[in-house]
């Protein structure tokens, strides 16, 4: 008998449920608590490599400043876009400031959890029994860093479910041997 012919038998009974079938309330008090996690920063070096592509942008940004008042003579328009350029600067240098603070990850006994955002703040789980494989990734500059990207893929997708992004190499490659190896010893219960 398929589900569907169950529930409505089951309707036709006075709405119970089939026989077995249970689906108790769950008190949200009675749940663990997801602060009480220790939760790990993301490497120092993600902060200066940040802080320093903001200032180089901003070096680039006043240089051309210059090279325009210098070609046109608007010696005088020179300060309304110097002021909103260190405006803008300062104020890019909070929010990176802020953004590094607010992400962070955690490893748990069966998922990695990971928490970005201040302003629109994000926090992803995935349980070890849903990864399909992962990998890390580090580009030229990362590299000049020392820092590496560790990329979570689950099934069903092309794309990976989790990013994070900072890690220092040696963190990236201990967190990817560490889900690998959970998932394989997922998978071995499972059998």
């Amino acid at each position: 008998m398929d589900v569907l012919q169950e529930l409505t038998e089951s309707s036709d009974k006075g709405g119970l449920p089939p026989p077995g079938f249970r689906n108790l309330p769950v008190d949200p008090e009675d749940l663990p608590v997801l602060e009480t996690v220790d939760f790990k920063a993301l490497s120092p070096a993600w902060l200066r490599w940040q802080l320093r592509r903001n200032l180089i942008f901003q070096v680039v940004v006043l240089v051309g400043l210059a090279i325009a008042i210098a070609i046109n003579g608007w010696i005088i328009w020179f300060l309304i876009p110097l002021l909103v350029s260190l405006l803008v600067f300062g104020f890019v240098q909070t929010f990176i400031r802020k953004a590094y603070a607010s992400r962070r990850y955690a490893l748990r006994e069966r998922d990695l959890t990971y928490q970005s955002g201040w302003i629109w703040w994000s926090e992803t789980a995935v349980p070890f029994n849903r990864i399909q494989h992962c990998e890390i990734e580090q580009g030229p500059i990362e590299k000049l860093y020392g820092l590496a990207t560790l990329e979570v893929y689950t099934a069903g997708k092309n794309s990976s479910d989790l990013s994070i992004g900072g890690l220092e190499r040696g963190v990236a490659e201990r967190l990817k041997d560490y889900i690998l190896g959970r998932i394989q010893q997922e998978t071995s219960e499972e059998e």
